[in-house]
């Protein structure tokens, strides 16, 4: 959230952030996020958050292989 809220994704495009354990919680609060940027009046979080690399290695449940 922070680095969302900070616009540092937007700030350095050419950095390949991945985030372990297929993005922690990311998946699962993906909405809530949304809803966050809608209130900040942020634009584009959704489409930052496609653009991330997942570690998929360990277990997985639906919600965190499902593209909103």
């Amino acid at each position: 959230m922070s680095l969302l809220a900070s616009d540092a994704f937007m700030r350095w495009p050419n950095i390949r952030f991945i985030f372990s354990h297929a993005g922690g919680t990311i998946p699962f609060l993906v909405n809530r996020i949304i809803w966050q940027a809608t209130v900040l009046g942020k634009q584009g979080w959704l489409d930052q958050l496609h653009k991330l690399y997942y570690d998929i290695a360990g277990r997985q449940t639906p919600p965190r292989l499902v593209r909103y």
